[in-house]
């Protein structure tokens, strides 16, 4: 017996949404499932981030990430990625680095995503929009906060009792 069987899909309307490979900017809930030093191709040493958006309706399991070139040669680099790098720990909630990057792993974190327009890279497969990480928050007392894409209107909130 077929599963779908009795089922015409033939003269069936369906819209077919163009599959984009980032999300929209703005502040998503995420769990950090990756933090561990890495290695490039090109024998350059950072941190790997990578995060999965999490309790978001849309998005949820959407990886973001980033990578820390806290060793770069270059100090300028070095300096900005520190600063990029203290701002995730203390959105972790941790005033200092750990012993380990993977005891980042597990933490809870509001990540705000852009979009990175990439139309000018000379390397044609990548040129695609893409998401960039530009900064970390901690999450609110009860833990995540709502996605600033998801408010609704006051309208629709909750009227004071008389």
């Amino acid at each position: 017996m077929n599963d779908f069987d009795g089922i015409d899909f033939t003269n069936v309307e369906s819209e077919i949404e163009a599959s984009k490979p980032y999300i929209p900017k703005g502040d998503y809930n995420c769990i950090i499932y990756t933090c561990e030093k890495y290695m490039s191709a090109a024998g350059n040493e950072s941190i790997k981030l990578e995060c999965k958006v999490h309790e978001e309706p849309m998005y949820n399991g959407w990886v973001l990430r980033k990578y820390f070139s806290l060793w770069h040669p270059k100090e300028e680099v070095r300096g900005y990625a520190t600063s990029d790098f203290k701002r995730l720990l203390t959105a972790a909630g941790m005033q200092s680095a750990p012993d380990n990057a993977t005891d980042l792993v597990g933490k809870t974190l509001i990540v705000t995503v852009s979009e990175k327009d990439n139309s000018d890279n000379p390397n044609e497969d990548y040129r695609e929009t893409s998401n960039e990480i530009v900064a970390f928050r901690t999450p609110k007392d009860d833990g995540f906060t709502p996605s600033t894409e998801a408010s609704i209107p006051p309208s629709m909130g909750t009227k004071p009792s008389l």
